[in-house]
């Protein structure tokens, strides 16, 4: 990588840079950098840098020229419900999830069980907290 050897950056500190790079054009309505996950954290003067280049390159409007020329493309599902698949089945309810093998309450299980005993017992009313 040219700009990671040119300026000593790590590979993550690439990685990091592109998906900024990404966010920014994504912010602009532009095609974000395939592969690269946008992220919001960059500095202003990125969104700048990249906003500048991009209005001043020519390769970019022709791109855009010959996108905006082709046909629209027209979804093959015509409804929602045509793609619809039943959700999957649960195996298990949440509270069997929580028990250990042994049919015994884990001990996350446990906490949740004696907190529900908790708020059962709390009087109404103003109280001090617990």
């Amino acid at each position: 990588m040219r700009c990671q050897s040119k300026e000593h950056r790590t590979g993550g500190a690439v990685e990091f840079k592109h998906q900024n790079i990404s966010a920014i054009l994504m912010e602009h309505g532009w095609q974000n950098i395939p592969g690269y996950k946008p992220r919001g954290n960059y500095q202003a003067l990125l969104a700048e840098v990249v906003a500048d280049r991009i209005m001043r390159d020519r390769q970019f409007d022709l791109a855009a020229e010959g996108a905006a020329d082709q046909p629209a493309i027209v979804p093959l599902v015509t409804s929602i419900t045509d793609v619809m698949v039943e959700r999957p089945r649960v195996q298990q309810s949440a509270q069997q999830q929580r028990t250990s093998p042994r049919g015994r309450t884990s001990p996350r299980g446990r906490s949740q069980i004696v907190l529900r005993k908790i708020i059962r017992l709390r009087p109404s009313g103003p109280h001090e907290p617990i």
